[in-house]
């Protein structure tokens, strides 16, 4: 061939491949631009020490139910305080809270609401007949408690044994039950996912362990439509128990049980460094939703670019577990989303995700200072539309998300930065952030 001819055919191709180029990045600029995100609202709660929101969940009414800790002190071996429970309205003004605990250290991690206007609530609880904490069966115990519409409790119950128990999700089953996932730690330091199915009175139906000989947890459970029980977690187990083979140091590990507790299928996703799941949403399709965290990973099961440092890692798998997409977010420093955080599905059939970024470039548009709150939306095929940092100075970080009837939603966190950027004035060292968005 005519080598004029050859590189004046090259030049048209790579012109046509340019144009190509930039009309898509156009494309995507343009659809970034037809969101108009704005911050309606913010919220801090909390008291004079150390407060922190875990979880949020819907009420029936259209408000919302926050959990987490209240007054809690000291390093990881000795904390104090008390389990926190607050009810908001659907304008987001508080309607009632409470500090549920004994003596010892006690946190709510999950909540529910019940048909009858109440709410279930999964927490821990190291008291033994103290306050609010009935007979402890040693160590940390999984403490439900059941709230009537008002706040009070209609009654308790402490699940577990002489070793240590931890809950982290909790999802109400087809016929008005209850699913719980956690994890527990033996004599021997070895930690397994555990899981149990309560009935609507909180007595436990069936309960087991699942792992390997390395530490498995369960961070977040989700139950389909039609009562199977969907757990998403990390493993650093390999070939052993129930645990496949890994990809290569912690992988997340998703559990698919029928409403009997056996197992249906299990999946580890992964590269080859550290990949954890954080939260688990059911599809409508049967499949499942996980919102995650990757360690420098591209490979393996993370098909994506790493973008530097942690990225978050959204991954779609269909009704047997096979993986449909995924999709690889963040900037040039540590993004990811917290462990036992909450994905939402919008009313156009997108998701919500939440999390934090300390990064200032990639998918993040801005860093508003330390670690920030930070909000992605993406299409039902995994899609980035927009995503947006939300803090001040300080530590800010996302816990849930919500969506409500009107297509706006509350994100709910942490913050300590105080008085600057989107953040009001706090009420001690650290507290929970709550804060509405719209993006139209």
């Amino acid at each position: 061939m005519n080598s004029k001819f050859t590189s004046a055919l090259s030049l048209l191709l790579l012109s046509a491949a340019f144009v190509a180029c930039k009309k898509d990045q156009q494309s995507q600029n343009q659809q970034q631009q037809s969101y108009n995100v704005q911050l309606v609202t913010q919220k801090t709660l909390g008291s004079t020490y150390k407060d922190g929101i875990i979880s949020m969940a819907p009420a029936l009414d259209g408000g919302i139910l926050l959990t987490g800790l209240t007054n809690y002190v000291g390093s990881s071996q000795t904390y104090q305080g008390d389990a926190w429970i607050v009810k908001l309205n659907s304008n987001g003004d508080t309607i009632w809270t409470r500090a549920l605990g004994g003596a010892n250290y006690d946190g709510a991690f999950s909540a529910v609401a019940t048909s009858d206007g109440g709410y279930v609530v999964a927490a821990e609880t190291h008291s033994n007949k103290s306050g609010y904490v009935g007979t402890n069966h040693g160590g940390s115990d999984w403490w439900i408690i059941k709230l009537k519409n008002n706040g009070d409790t209609a009654w308790t119950k402490l699940i577990g044994t002489t070793i240590d128990e931890y809950p982290t999700s909790i999802a109400i089953t087809p016929d008005g039950g209850f699913a719980v996932c956690g994890y527990s730690i033996d004599l021997n330091g070895n930690q397994d996912v555990m899981v149990a199915k309560l009935n609507s009175s909180g007595n436990v139906v069936w309960q087991k362990k699942l792992g390997g000989t390395g530490d498995d947890s369960g961070n977040t459970l989700a139950v389909s439509s039609e009562g199977s029980i969907l757990i998403a977690g990390t493993t650093e187990s390999n070939n052993s128990g129930d645990v496949g083979a890994s990809h290569g140091m912690d992988d997340a590990w998703v559990i698919k049980l029928n409403s009997n507790g056996d197992k249906v299928w299990t999946k580890l996703l992964g590269g080859i460094k550290d990949d954890w799941a954080s939260s688990i949403k059911s599809t409508s399709d049967g499949g499942c939703l996980i919102a995650g965290t990757t360690s420098n990973s591209e490979n393996g099961d993370v098909t994506g670019k790493n973008h530097g440092n942690n990225d978050v890692w959204i991954v779609k798998l269909n009704a047997s577990g096979d993986i449909t997409w995924n999709s690889l977010l963040g900037g040039a420093q540590y993004d990811g989303v917290a462990d036992y955080s909450q994905i939402a599905i919008t009313t156009d059939g997108g998701y919500i995700i939440a999390g934090y970024s300390t990064s200032s470039d990639g998918d993040v548009a801005a860093n508003k200072g330390g670690e920030d709150l930070w909000v992605l939306k993406l299409n039902s095929s995994g899609q980035k539309l927009w995503s947006k940092t939300f803090g001040g100075s300080g530590f800010d970080e996302a816990s849930g998300v919500i969506v409500n009837a009107d297509g706006s939603f509350w994100v709910a966190g942490n913050t300590e930065s105080n008085n600057n950027g989107d953040v009001g004035t706090i009420h001690g060292l650290m507290d929970g952030w709550l804060i509405k968005v719209k993006d139209n």
